[in-house]
């Protein structure tokens, strides 16, 4: 095949309005995966600020982990992603 031949090939388009509804669809659904991934964002960095105050905590001496069920502990770092921004474990 050479350029001539690909010049002559037809390629198909939806038409316009079909295509204005596909490229709206696109734009909607790229705007809610940047928002999800702001979310995903902040909940990492409030779960990292609140595995930065149990580590001071701990190494510390102001809060003893034994003492502390895996329960606890998950329902803590759950709430910090929720934004609730526990305090340190009492």
């Amino acid at each position: 095949m050479n350029i001539r031949d690909l010049k002559k090939v037809r390629l198909p388009f939806p038409p316009l309005e079909v295509q204005e509804r596909l490229a709206s669809r696109w734009d909607a659904r790229q705007e809610r995966l940047d928002q999800l991934l702001l979310e995903a964002e902040e909940a990492a960095t409030a779960v990292a600020e609140y595995r930065d105050a149990l580590i001071t905590e701990t190494v510390t001496g102001k809060l003893d982990v034994s003492r502390f069920s895996d329960q606890q502990v998950d329902e803590a770092a759950h709430a910090a992603m929720e934004g609730e921004r526990p305090e340190v474990l009492a």
